[in-house]
């Protein structure tokens, strides 16, 4: 099983990814950080698209400034053995803590981002993977759960999710509405509707 961390150094993310490396390392985990491109408009879905090609094993996709313990981990692993397409290794709460600290907060208990667990393989020849059609951030765990969902029941692992403070980026850009757009379609189309979209992409 592989586990992907996409990182881009201009997004401000160094100290979290940092803490987030130290604890995979110590729980025995090896991740492997994908540098996205430092071009102006990049896309974090189309670089896990174009980096895991035809990889037709289990793959955990996490955000540089997430951790989930190992423990979650393992049971969503074996979640997707047993044919599963797609698990949250969380159950929808998100602790945010600074880096280096033992305390945190709780800041939600319906989170979808951060770490997902995919049976990559049938992933992308039911779903077609990774929606390439994302343009920097924004609404892409929500369109991959409303996506997934229509195929198969997303189960969860229980337990949180780490999210470790960082300085926050512009929230808005060019692209937010393109991307709540690609998300929309996702909410509304039936499976048959998702199978002739996922066609059209490149």
């Amino acid at each position: 099983m592989k586990i992907v961390i996409v990182y881009r150094h201009e997004d401000g993310r160094l100290a979290a990814l940092s803490q987030v490396r130290e604890l995979y390392a110590a729980d025995n985990m090896e991740v492997e950080v994908i540098q996205a491109p430092d071009e102006l408009v990049f896309s974090f879905t189309r670089t896990v698209r174009e980096y895991l090609g035809e990889y037709d094993g289990i793959v955990m996709v996490c955000d540089a400034d997430c951790y989930v313990p190992r423990r979650q981990i393992v049971q969503a692993e074996a979640l997707c053995r047993k044919g599963y397409i797609m698990v949250s290794p969380y159950d929808g709460m998100v602790v945010e803590k600074e880096c280096g600290a033992v305390l945190g907060r709780v800041i939600r208990n319906d989170g979808r981002g951060g770490a997902v667990v995919l049976n990559y393989r049938p992933y992308r020849e039911i779903c077609r993977g990774e929606n390439p059609n994302f343009r920097l951030w924004g609404d892409e765990d929500h369109e991959r759960w409303e996506r997934v969902s229509k195929f198969m029941r997303i189960p969860r692992v229980s337990g949180p999710i780490f999210h470790y403070a960082h300085p926050k980026a512009d929230p808005g850009h060019p692209y937010a509405q393109d991307n709540l757009n690609e998300l929309n379609k996702a909410r509304v189309m039936s499976c048959e509707q998702i199978e002739e979209y996922v066609k059209t992409w490149r």
